[in-house]
């Protein structure tokens, strides 16, 4: 009797971070803490997801989602980059909720192999009622497994859904659907335990690794009664590069404008949206304050990107040395 071909298996590596999904009751009053490890969090792994797939997991952080840093995201990709050369067929990071969307687009902005990262987390605990990290870890990991999610870059699976992490949003603080792509929608959806992608493959382009730890950039959110003072308070030499989310489609006050104007003279200056959807508009409003204005000033156009994520770009390509010319084509780009 023949022998039968062996079954190849993918190989998935779960690096664990923290986050609601690796929390449980140990803190004062029943407030949960992280504890759990990667081999913990896997042991919740269904054995019928489990055919055909060898999973390791490796505790890496044990931290909130609000404390990740550039230091471990940096030390994250530097392993992953390594571990992509031994035969790994896709990696899952579980971390916080909280800070997702970024840590995402930042992994997706370095991240030049093949392999998909799939990050995903937890909006109750497992000591909660209906605890969901189990679920969504599963869904994790049969997207990091399919072979359609390789060359996709970073993904975040929630709630059954899949996001590219160009898009992917927090809009609710407590919700089981707690993420939105937006305008755009979800790249794919889990049926039956089956990922179906539903667009394309979309990657940004992708920059060297460099030392984040090197730089400091700040987000500045545009509010009532603004008078430029944090600006000006900002232009002491502390920052590399700044991003305004401004009122509306990408307005300040107009008292604000002259300490704006100043600073954009020597570092940087990106004008972003507040709100939750939609562009920064570059020729409609003119007045003093207004795109139009900020723009001839000598100010980036952030274009579709969020305030935050217009942040981490401009982090990355200010740490990589980029001039500002360099960096109003990659706004451009990636708008």
């Amino acid at each position: 009797m023949p022998e039968l071909p062996e079954i190849e298996l993918s190989k998935i590596l779960i690096y664990s971070l923290g986050g609601t999904i690796a929390m449980t009751s140990v803190g004062p009053g029943g407030s949960i803490v992280p504890t759990l490890s990667a081999a913990e969090l896997a042991s919740y792994l269904p054995a019928q997801l489990l055919k055909g797939i060898d999973i390791e997991g490796r505790s890496f952080r044990q931290l909130s989602g609000s404390s990740i840093g550039f230091g471990d995201l940096t030390a994250l990709l530097r392993e992953m980059r390594q571990a992509a050369q031994g035969g790994i067929t896709g990696f899952v990071v579980t971390m916080g909720t909280d800070s997702i969307e970024e840590a995402s687009f930042l992994i997706d902005l370095l991240w030049d192999c093949e392999q998909p990262i799939v990050v995903t987390g937890a909006m109750r605990g497992p000591s909660h009622i209906s605890p969901d990290g189990a679920f969504n870890l599963a869904a994790a990991v049969a997207t990091a497994s399919s072979p359609q999610a390789r060359g996709r870059g970073c993904l975040v699976v929630l709630n059954d859904e899949i996001h590219c992490a160009r898009w992917v949003r927090k809009i609710h603080t407590t919700s089981g659907n707690a993420f939105s792509s937006g305008i755009v929608g979800t790249a794919g959806v889990l049926i039956e335990d089956e990922v179906r992608f539903l667009q394309p493959p979309l990657r940004q382009p992708v920059y060297p690794l460099p030392d984040l730890t090197a730089v400091k950039t700040a987000l500045i959110v545009s509010v009532v009664g603004d008078d430029g003072t944090l600006y000006t308070k900002l232009d002491d030499g502390s920052f590399d590069g700044v991003v305004i989310a401004g009122f509306g489609a990408g307005h300040v006050p107009a008292a604000a404008v002259d300490a704006i104007d100043k600073l954009a003279r020597r570092i940087p200056v990106v004008l972003a949206t507040r709100v939750d959807s939609g562009p920064t508009l570059r020729r409609t409003y003119g007045y003093p304050g207004s795109e139009v204005d900020l723009l001839g000033r000598g100010l980036v156009c952030a274009d579709l990107l969020d305030a935050l994520k217009a942040r981490l770009l401009l982090h990355v390509l200010i740490a990589n040395g980029m001039s500002r010319d360099a960096i109003e084509s990659a706004f451009a780009t990636h708008g």
